[in-house]
């Protein structure tokens, strides 16, 4: 559509922020919270959400000279921002270390932590 208002740019997975209607503020309804890991940083997990977690993985793999990012899991969630919020939380209680949405943290802890939620 060629319409630019806030309005028009609702679709079925995603809604914008009418107080600051910018890309970087969009809203995934509903979407997977997943847990994706490289062998070269033993130990750390990035939690994010994405409606295809397997496209966001192969994003992370243009990066990497080595293509060797992993996606280790994933859990659909109707309300998935909430769903990654808690899930944040939660295993950074777990987590001896965190830099963002990376957490130095157990891979199988962190999927309980998400199965859990």
């Amino acid at each position: 559509t060629t319409n630019s208002t806030v309005d028009s740019l609702i679709c079925n997975q995603c809604t914008w922020d009418k107080k600051k209607p910018v890309p970087n503020n969009r809203i995934i309804k509903a979407g997977y919270v997943y847990i994706l890991y490289n062998p070269a940083w033993k130990g750390w997990l990035k939690i994010g959400m994405s409606h295809d977690p397997e496209i966001r993985c192969d994003n992370f793999q243009i990066s990497s000279p080595y293509r060797d990012y992993k996606l280790y899991h994933k859990r659909f969630f109707t309300d998935v921002g909430g769903a990654e919020q808690e899930a944040h939380y939660n295993i950074s209680n777990l987590s001896s270390k965190r830099k963002g949405e990376w957490f130095k943290v157990n891979k199988k802890d962190a999927k309980i932590a998400i199965n859990n939620l």
